[in-house]
């Protein structure tokens, strides 16, 4: 089971971005202790995975460390949705670069999370991030199956990935019609 989420959460004035996971990573062993979460050099964003940790562990290190060499990411000089094109091309560029692979199709399991503070718009941004086996390169999926711009009418944006992403949304609604009652 793996499930990863972002969430835009609005109280009164104020905005906050919440990331979550299962934390437990595996792969031929089980380790429960582990984060499929990274907060960012610059630290006003964050980088999630759902699917193979062989794969996309790996994966969100180079990421990371690609952003501690580029200084107008790392000095927060560029916006966090150029921010996003840059994640992109270096998830394409790192899921090219694979090779000798057993399981030539084990690249669509993979799914991201991307989110941060975006200092033009004063708002946080939160983007799932899919493989598209028509493109043949991962994108930005604005799926109802990834995303929800204004959750249930009124819980704010909300982007859950992984194999649980069915079961854990529907029983979300659930505990939220119990907790507040049916959206208007």
């Amino acid at each position: 089971m793996t499930l990863v989420a972002a969430w835009i959460r609005k109280v009164n004035n104020t905005e906050e971005l919440i990331f979550m996971s299962d934390s437990r990573l595996g792969g031929g062993h089980r380790w429960d202790e582990c984060p499929k979460l990274m907060t960012m050099p610059r630290s006003d964003c964050a980088l999630g995975f759902a699917g193979d940790t062989h794969y996309a562990y790996p994966m969100m290190m180079q990421i990371y460390n690609a952003m501690t060499e580029f200084e107008k990411v790392r000095t927060k000089s560029m916006c966090i949705t150029d921010l996003t094109a840059y994640v992109l091309k270096h998830i394409n560029h790192l899921s090219k670069a694979v090779y000798d692979k057993a399981d030539p199709h084990d690249i669509d399991e993979n799914e991201f999370i991307f989110g941060g503070y975006d200092w033009r718009a004063k708002s946080f941004k939160i983007w799932p991030i899919t493989y598209s086996q028509r493109d043949q390169l991962f994108r930005r999926n604005y799926d109802k199956k990834f995303y929800h711009s204004n959750f249930m009418g009124q819980f704010g944006e909300i982007a859950i990935i992984g194999d649980q992403n069915k079961v854990f949304t529907r029983k979300l609604k659930e505990v939220l019609i119990r907790k507040y009652g049916s959206p208007t």
